[in-house]
This record gives structure tokens, C-alpha cells and sequence, in this order.
């Protein structure tokens, strides 16, 4: 990576600031008044969306919208549907994303779809979350042509555009 682009100048010094980052919200009350009050303006109390289908003539879709909710209603307060690690509700996926965001200035999540035929009707979408750490920042592979790594993520040489990510998923 070329040492007078944007990645270039950071990704040298990314695990100090990172630990930096990490170690001034951990033992600084600052630092970590400054992630709570990020925490609870963003997220509060949760994110509840409300469906609001409407037929061609305009007329609430009065059924379908109540069934979408209650869905949503069990699935965001399902640990074990929400979170792949089957630990945190869909609330306590956004908090913990702001935490990280505003901590390390990233939120890294991936969706996941899998049908659930244990549980007939429930949503089979489930989050993963990373920390940036995680990230194969040394990893050393060919990547596609046109593409290069850069600090665990495969960006298009031409668009700068992220092609894919390179995870650690275990120690």
C-alpha cells in the first residue's frame, strides 16, 4: 500500500491506536462517558421499525403489517435468532456496534440468512459481529486479479471499492 494514501499513512499505526482507543475507554471516565452518551442517544431504548404496507389504492395492509411486527418483535429480542453466537438480542447488537464505532471509529457485521426448520416461521437472518482486530491484517495470499489486500480488506485497485474481508476467527 502506497505510504501517501489515506490507508497507507494508518494502517502502519492501526493496532496502537486501536489499543490506544481501546485502553482510554476502558480505564478513562472520559473516554468512556463519551461511548455511553453516543450509546443512548443512538440507540436509547432500541430501534423498532413499524411495517407500514399500503395496497395499490392506498389502504393499510392492516393484517400483513401487524404479522410483520410481531416477526420483527420475536426476532429482535431472540438472542438465539439474532446473534450468531446466539448471546445478544438485535438491541444489544446495535449497542455493542456503537460502542465499537465510536470507540475504534468502526462497526464491522455480517449478515447471515439460514431457514430455520427447527423453528417454522421464525426469520432465518442472523448478525455477526467482529472487532476490528480480527481483521487478517497479516494475511498472506494472492488476491483476485485487480484486487489487493489492505490491512485484512480486498479492495479494487481501480475503484478502491471492498471486495472482501479477510477474518481471524480464532486465536
Amino acid at each position: 500500500t502506497d505510504r501517501n494514501s489515506p490507508d497507507g499513512t494508518v494502517l502502519p499505526e492501526l493496532a496502537d491506536m486501536t489499543s490506544r482507543a481501546r485502553a482510554s475507554v476502558r480505564n478513562d471516565w472520559a473516554g468512556a462517558s463519551v461511548v455511553g452518551a453516543y450509546r443512548r442517544n443512538d440507540v436509547g431504548i432500541g430501534i423498532t421499525p413499524m411495517a407500514a404496507a399500503v395496497f395499490k389504492t392506498g389502504k393499510p395492509r392492516s393484517n400483513f403489517n401487524k404479522a410483520a411486527d410481531k416477526l420483527w418483535r420475536r426476532w429482535a429480542r431472540n438472542p438465539k435468532l439474532v446473534d450468531s453466537e446466539k448471546t445478544k438480542s438485535f438491541n444489544a447488537m446495535m449497542r455493542l456496534a456503537v460502542t465499537e464505532w465510536k470507540t475504534v471509529g468502526q462497526a464491522f457485521i455480517i449478515h447471515n440468512y439460514q431457514r430455520r426448520p427447527d423453528a417454522p416461521g421464525a426469520v432465518g437472518l442472523s448478525l455477526t459481529m467482529f472487532e476490528l482486530e480480527q481483521l487478517a491484517q497479516d494475511i498472506d495470499c494472492t488476491p483476485a486479479p485487480g484486487n489487493e489486500i489492505r490491512g485484512g480488506v480486498e479492495v479494487s485497485i481501480e475503484t478502491g471499492e471492498a471486495k472482501a474481508y479477510w477474518v481471524h476467527l480464532k486465536d
